[in-house]
């Protein structure tokens, strides 16, 4: 049985946006599902994320999928490439992997924002820590084709940043998805289906292709 792992983002749940909805229709066309709470919440370790998730692929092979949602790439790039784990995809939605790929706008408003609270400075002081762990991107694609999926209307990850991804990575760029929040994402769930029952081989990707298709909450209430 071909094996899934759904990692959501920030502040995120196994419960929220889509990764419900996704993981009862990949069960039902008969894969094997994992889609774990990441610990740390608000707070996040990357070190502890790690772990999890290495904990889990452990036992997958190449005929397994990861599909991420946001930061979320973040612990799964470092626990693929530790591991030194060769799977059959990666799909990276929104993927926040540098301080870098964030939008401009939602950094400003997290700066001005987060002396609101003590709360809210612990969050953003962990924030700006967050990444300072590296982790050569690069080297993924060496393991397992890589897709990186951007919104050119995210207020979160910055569509620009897509120009950051190694040249080697699939890259799509779709219309109107925001930082993919929706509890249900049609075309996320083509993509997904046709990526994780490809026969295409390692490294054989067309080139970056773009795809048709009041925000802004304290650092503590959202997720991404």
């Amino acid at each position: 049985m071909k094996k899934v792992l759904l990692i959501h983002g920030y502040n995120g749940t196994p419960d929220g946006i889509w990764i419900p909805w996704l993981k009862k229709i990949l069960e039902e066309k008969g894969f094997r599902v994992f889609a774990p709470q990441l610990p740390g919440g608000s707070l996040p370790s990357l070190e502890e994320e790690t772990k999890t998730i290495k904990r889990i692929i452990s036992k997958f092979g190449k005929k397994d999928s990861i599909v991420t949602h946001s930061k979320g790439a973040v612990p799964t790039l470092h626990a693929i490439l530790e591991n030194n784990k060769k799977l059959k995809s990666l799909l990276l939605f929104a993927p926040v992997l540098t301080f870098e790929y964030f939008n401009p706008k939602f950094i400003e408003k997290s700066e001005r924002t987060s002396g609101d609270s003590q709360r809210s400075a612990d969050n953003w002081k962990n924030m700006t820590t967050y990444w300072t762990k590296t982790v050569d991107v690069s080297q993924a694609s060496h393991l397992v084709p890589v897709t990186a999926i951007f919104s050119n209307d995210d207020p979160i990850a910055d569509p620009v940043a897509s120009a950051l991804v190694p040249k080697d990575w699939h890259i799509e760029k779709w219309d109107g998805c925001k930082h993919f929040w929706r509890t249900e994402e049609p075309q996320l769930l083509e993509l997904i289906l046709e990526k994780i029952n490809s026969s295409v081989l390692l490294n054989h990707f067309a080139p970056d292709i773009s795809v048709g298709g009041n925000f802004f909450l304290r650092l503590n209430q959202i997720s991404f």
